[in-house]
């Protein structure tokens, strides 16, 4: 029994390792995404064999919701268990929870740039407008 652990330590890093490399990398879909663990899975890394892989993929299509994702929670319960399920299923979304967390706080801090600017410009307008009595002066 104290054989397994390290074992199931050592299957569980593999997991870790690959889905966050192609929840970081991966882009394209879904169509995508199960390419790429086909040939991370079954050629590369040989956790099973293309038939079974195939067979997860038609169950994925059969159940409702994004299919890589349920794609990769089968292959890390394939290779960990229980806990290879929900170290693959988060280290796959965890990446692009981050990549648009940060891309909307960069689009968030850009949009409010953009309105202190609009605020600034309308106010330098108004005062230059009540300074002069024509309309030309102002253009």
């Amino acid at each position: 029994m104290s054989d397994f652990y390290p074992a199931l330590s050592h299957r569980l890093r593999e997991i870790t390792a690959l889905f966050l490399k192609l929840g970081v990398f991966a882009f394209g879909g879904p169509a995508a995404h199960i390419a790429m663990m086909e040939e991370e899975v079954v050629q590369k890394r040989k956790w099973m064999d293309q038939q079974h892989f195939l067979d997860l993929v038609g169950a994925t299509s059969l159940i409702p919701g994004p299919n890589s994702t349920e794609m990769t929670m089968h292959c890390g319960h394939e290779r960990g268990g229980a806990y290879g399920l929900f170290i693959a299923g988060a280290s796959f979304i965890l990446p692009a929870v981050l990549i648009t967390g940060g891309l909307a706080y960069l689009v968030t801090i850009q949009l409010f740039a953009v309105r202190c600017c609009t605020v600034s410009n309308r106010r330098c307008w108004r005062s230059s407008s009540a300074q002069s009595s024509s309309w030309e002066v102002r253009l």
